[in-house]
């Protein structure tokens, strides 16, 4: 199971689940309880973000730190994935 680039391994992977029971099995099994929670927390950052809510609300409201927060927002202004995370979570605002 060599590969040159294990993201895009990885997200092939992900992408060939094809039941949201078979998500729900990979996120179990993947990652601890606290690794989920971090990661329902960014999607929440991000969701947050695009619907306009301030930072210091977002961080308020999910009982994290503003950093946290800034990083979702670093990302939606200038990571790579900024068009991504919009047209993703788009559908679920």
């Amino acid at each position: 199971m060599k590969s040159s680039n294990p993201v895009s391994f990885m997200g092939a992977k992900i992408a060939s689940l094809t039941a949201s029971k078979e998500g729900e099995l990979f996120l179990m099994s993947f990652f601890t309880a606290k690794e989920r929670k971090t990661l329902w927390h960014r999607f929440q950052i991000i969701e947050l973000l695009l619907k306009g809510v301030s930072q210091r609300d977002i961080a308020e409201q999910l009982g994290i730190s503003l950093s946290q927060v800034s990083r979702g927002s670093a990302e939606l202004q200038f990571g790579t994935g900024a068009q991504f995370f919009k047209s993703f979570l788009s559908s679920e605002l």
